[in-house]
């Protein structure tokens, strides 16, 4: 997902994430690791740098991510209480400009929603159609 000014994009799938490409051009997801890391990537070709805004164990689950502006991405997801034992919809919010990273996190939990996984119901379906 590229900034408006194309100048970032947000990696949220490089991480962990094996597909295998077969001869004919086709893709087979084969699997991901259980932690999740999203990166903040600059585009230009003289420096692409990345920068690692979150890593998630089991613990939390980005699953999308915006931007608000040319400087302020969201990332939407779900966060899991140890405390609770409750999954919480959580927005995470990082500021270019300021270098801010901010959680909000829902007071109302959701109910889990066991075998469905939003990564490989909508996500995955992008990435493997992208060939």
């Amino acid at each position: 997902m590229y900034s408006p000014d194309s100048t970032y994009y947000i990696d949220m799938d490089s991480y962990g994430l094996e597909i295998l490409e077969y001869k004919d051009g086709s893709l087979e997801y084969m699997g991901r690791e259980v932690d999740i890391k999203v990166y903040l990537v600059k585009a230009a070709e003289e420096d692409s740098s990345a920068i690692e805004l979150m890593m998630c164990g089991t613990s939390c689950f980005p699953e999308e991510a915006y931007w608000e502006d040319k400087s302020t991405v969201s990332i939407l997801g779900m966060s899991y209480n140890d405390r609770t034992e409750k999954v919480y919809p959580t927005l995470w919010k990082y500021n270019i400009k300021t270098n801010s990273f901010v959680k909000f996190l829902a007071q109302q939990d959701v109910n889990n929603t066991g075998d469905e996984n939003y990564f490989e119901k909508y996500r995955l379906q992008k990435i493997l159609s992208s060939k």
